[in-house]
């Protein structure tokens, strides 16, 4: 994936993709108080930033939420 390319995210419809980013990965419940009691840091993975096409709503999201599509958008 690169930052123009269309693919769908979730159930929310086509996005665009607009550049990498990092991005938080979930924290499960159990684990919450020993990050915020030990201050360890809380692990990231690669993500993108995209841009809904539908609502224009700009989003933080894991890679493999996203699906590509073969559509070209301009």
């Amino acid at each position: 994936m690169k930052p123009g390319d269309v693919v769908q995210w979730l159930d929310a419809g086509l996005a665009i993709i607009l550049c990498e980013c990092e991005i938080q990965d979930p924290l499960e419940i159990i684990d919450l108080d020993s990050f915020l009691t030990e201050e360890k840091d809380i692990p990231y993975s690669r993500g993108w930033l995209i841009k809904l096409i539908e609502s224009g709503e700009i989003l933080s999201v894991h890679e493999e939420t996203l699906e590509p599509q073969d559509i070209v958008y301009s």
